[in-house]
């Protein structure tokens, strides 16, 4: 299944060592998307995510950040 996220999407990132341990994670928003099409035969997607717990922004594969569907509050 392929994630696609947009622009203000509020997400859980993920930072991982060479192992794919977790190394750290957070919260974020998607601030910036590029998309690549070396060839014909493949594309990527990458993603800027504004970390909260940072304050800086990082980069992240769309396997390494998932949607976080915030509350609804009901009037």
């Amino acid at each position: 299944m392929v994630k696609i996220f947009k622009k203000a999407d509020l997400v859980r990132w993920f930072e991982y060592y060479e192992d794919r341990i977790v190394r750290d994670a957070g919260l974020g928003i998607v601030v910036d998307i590029k998309r690549w099409t070396p060839g014909a035969d493949y594309e990527w997607t990458n993603y800027s995510v504004y970390k909260f717990k940072t304050g800086r922004l990082a980069w992240f594969d769309a396997r390494d950040i998932d949607q976080i569907n915030p509350p609804v509050c009901e009037s």
